[in-house]
């Protein structure tokens, strides 16, 4: 009777260590797609669209900004053009 509660301890605990595994392929697979997306490869329409500004004009502003951005060298940190454009489409339509 005792062998019962080890054998769902055991399930419990491989399934806790194949959710985790899932998660970590999840987060992976989120980071090299966040990491290959690139706006700057968007058609001109959209990515006025999305930015209210041209791919020029955003090029000069990420140019005139990125020296004073805080470069952390983190291999998990989302990279510094993405989180302009992040706040730049934020700026472009307030959500």
């Amino acid at each position: 009777m005792a062998l019962v509660p080890i054998n769902i301890a055991a399930i419990l605990a491989v399934e806790e260590e194949e959710r985790l595994d899932d998660i970590c392929i999840e987060n992976m697979e989120r980071r090299l797609m966040r990491n290959e997306s690139g706006p700057f490869s968007l058609e001109d329409v959209r990515f006025k669209g999305l930015f209210r500004l041209n791919k020029d004009m955003a090029q000069y502003v990420l140019n005139g900004i990125i020296p004073h951005l805080n470069q952390v060298p983190n291999p998990v940190a989302v990279p510094v053009i993405l989180k302009f454009f992040a706040a730049l489409h934020f700026y472009a339509t307030g959500t």
